[in-house]
């Protein structure tokens, strides 16, 4: 029983160090998974705010980006030294220039002016820490906000697919863990692809790493469809999904960081970014 109370400690004292060590871990969150403008030419203002674990208000990069997921979105727009105080930006600067003129972050809010039929797009909310003294998977997350037009092309309302994953968590070394992630889908389109990756794994918050995915294909000529399931590198004897959550065996030091479930419909229904979504989940390792 001694032994056991000991442990017991000495497991507590590993997971409040764990947590000590994320005190700057950031949290995005939109309100809205889609924000529908009435016709072109009018403003939209897509929602987007952000919490830092030790509740101090440090500077942060906010960048918007736009396309098929985390790991595929391009650059717009990028908003540096931006706090929960001033709620405005230091710099600005405007990566595409069909957004030129248009566009700016404050109040949590990003304001495009006049919208256009080319704005149709699925919108990354991107923060990052400022001044880092190390590349830290959990001073940096992102969300995303689909910009609908009517009358401008197919409508997606209907296509919309959105997930879901689990709070952050504290695991053992050498153990097994279950990272939940749920999809939900609306009435005409079907939660079929799975993708599991951690990072970014680099300073420009661009490259990921991929651990396992699941993919859906048909012939063409029948109604049958087909699932493909494939691990990667290091992680192909160590994982395996059980639904769409990701299960992963003899935990390493390494495999601290923060995890995506990106959830999509099949890459054959060409819905494209419309049909994709991601949310992360930060995994401590003692």
């Amino acid at each position: 029983m001694k032994f056991l109370f000991v442990s017991m400690v000495a497991f507590a004292t590993l997971i409040a160090n764990a947590e000590a060590k994320s005190e700057n871990r950031i949290k995005v969150k939109t309100i809205f998974n889609e924000i529908t403008v009435p016709a072109e030419g009018e403003n939209a203002f897509l929602y987007c705010e952000y919490s830092i674990a030790s509740g101090a208000d440090l500077p942060v990069t906010v960048t918007w980006k736009v396309g098929d997921g985390p790991r595929f979105a391009t650059s717009i727009y990028e908003c540096t030294g931006y706090t929960n105080s001033a709620k405005t930006c230091s710099t600005e600067q405007v990566f595409d220039p069909t957004y030129e003129g248009r566009i700016k972050f404050e109040q949590n809010y990003l304001f495009l002016a006049s919208v256009q039929a080319s704005d149709k797009r699925n919108y990354w909310c991107q923060v990052a820490l400022e001044g880092s003294s190390e590349q830290s998977e959990e001073e940096f997350d992102m969300k995303s906000i689909v910009l609908e037009v009517i009358g401008v092309g197919y409508f997606y309302d209907d296509n919309l697919v959105t997930g879901n994953v689990q709070e952050d968590s504290v695991q053992q070394l050498g153990k097994e863990m279950i990272l939940h992630c749920e999809c939900f889908e609306m009435t005409s389109v079907w939660c079929e692809d799975v993708y599991w990756y951690k990072g970014p794994t680099d300073p420009e918050n661009s490259n990921y790493e991929l651990i396992y995915s699941l993919t859906t294909s048909h012939s063409g000529v029948s109604p049958e469809t087909f699932k493909h399931y494939q691990a990667y590198g290091d992680w192909e004897y160590r994982t395996v999904l059980s639904g769409n959550s990701l299960v992963v065996t003899m935990l390493k030091a390494s495999d601290a960081g923060r995890y995506w479930c990106e959830v999509r419909t099949a890459g054959y229904r060409i819905d494209g970014e419309w049909g994709t979504d991601a949310r992360s989940t930060v995994v401590e390792i003692v």
